[in-house]
C-alpha cells in the first residue's frame, strides 16, 4: 500500500461521510476510492477497505461516548454486574454490526469501482486529472496522437487516420541519395 492509496481512501471516506444520509452510502465511498486506486482488483478491494476504516472512526468515537456514558471505563457504580455485563455484550454486538456494514460494505464497493476503472478507463484518467493526480502515460486526448520514434517524417499521421488507411515502411531503395553527411 502506497501513499496515494491513503489519499484515495480519505476521499472516498469523505465522500460517504458527506452523503451519509443515503443508504449505503459507504459503498459509494468505497467504490470511488477503488475507482481511484485503479484497475486493479485487490488494490481497488483494499483502497475501499480502508476507505471504510477511515468512515468507522467517527462511528467507533461515538461508540466509546456512548460506553462512557453508560458507566463503561469510569467505575462500575452506575450499574450492578450482570447490566454491565449484558450492556457490553449488546454495545459490542452493535459496534460489530455497524464495523461489518461500514468497512465490509465500503470494502465491496472498493472492488466494484476497481471493476469500473477497468471498464471505463478514459473517464478514470479524467477524474484522476481533475482531482489533480497525475496521470500516467496514456493520454486521454483522443486528436493528439504521437509518432514513433522511427516514423517516416514525410507521413503525417493524422492524415493517416483520417484516410483510414495503414501505411507501412517501405525499405529504403539503394538508389536513393542521403541528405546526411556522414553518408555520403
Amino acid at each position: 500500500m502506497n501513499k496515494s492509496t491513503a489519499i484515495h481512501a480519505l476521499i472516498g471516506a469523505l465522500v460517504g461521510a458527506i452523503i451519509s444520509f443515503i443508504p449505503f452510502s459507504t459503498v459509494i465511498g468505497g467504490a470511488l476510492a477503488g475507482f481511484l486506486e485503479g484497475p486493479d482488483n485487490t488494490e481497488g478491494f483494499l483502497a475501499g477497505l480502508l476507505a471504510g476504516i477511515f468512515l468507522f472512526i467517527p462511528g467507533l468515537g461515538s461508540l466509546l461516548f456512548v460506553f462512557g456514558f453508560l458507566g463503561f471505563g469510569f467505575g462500575l457504580g452506575g450499574l450492578p454486574f450482570e447490566g454491565l455485563a449484558l450492556s457490553f455484550v449488546i454495545l459490542s454486538f452493535i459496534g460489530f454490526v455497524v464495523a461489518l456494514y461500514t468497512i465490509g460494505a465500503a470494502a465491496v464497493g472498493g472492488f466494484m469501482g476497481a471493476w469500473a476503472a477497468r471498464e471505463y478507463p478514459e473517464q478514470r484518467y479524467r477524474l484522476r486529472d481533475t482531482l489533480g493526480f497525475s496521470t500516467d502515460s496514456i493520454s486521454t486526448d483522443s486528436t493528439v496522437t504521437s509518432a514513433p520514434v522511427d516514423a517516416d517524417p514525410a507521413v503525417d499521421p493524422i492524415d493517416s487516420r483520417k484516410a483510414g488507411d495503414v501505411r507501412t515502411e517501405t525499405p529504403r531503395s539503394e538508389t536513393e541519395t542521403s541528405d546526411s553527411p556522414d553518408e555520403r
